[in-house]
């Protein structure tokens, strides 16, 4: 189990956006980034599979329902805290 602590601090103080987070290479990418230090804000479409990856990701990661297609969703990820 991942308890958010990274196992590095090569990106510590730093903040990715990373769309399709919730799965796949997405996740894979946000997972990576956890571990190497970083903040993570994972965004996708369905609620429950973005509430599991964060979960799974832990305290580093905040998870954010966003449709890449739609700009005003992306505008409002990327403003979130």
């Amino acid at each position: 189990m991942n308890t958010g602590a990274p196992a590095s601090s090569a990106l510590e103080g730093t903040v990715a956006l990373v769309t399709g987070g919730s799965k796949g290479i997405g996740f894979a990418i946000a997972k990576a980034l956890v571990a190497d230090g970083a903040s993570v804000v994972i965004t996708g479409r369905h609620r429950r599979e973005l509430e599991r990856a964060q979960a799974e990701l832990g305290s580093s990661a905040f998870a954010v329902v966003a449709d890449v297609r739609n700009p005003a969703e992306v505008a409002a990820a990327a403003r979130e805290p």
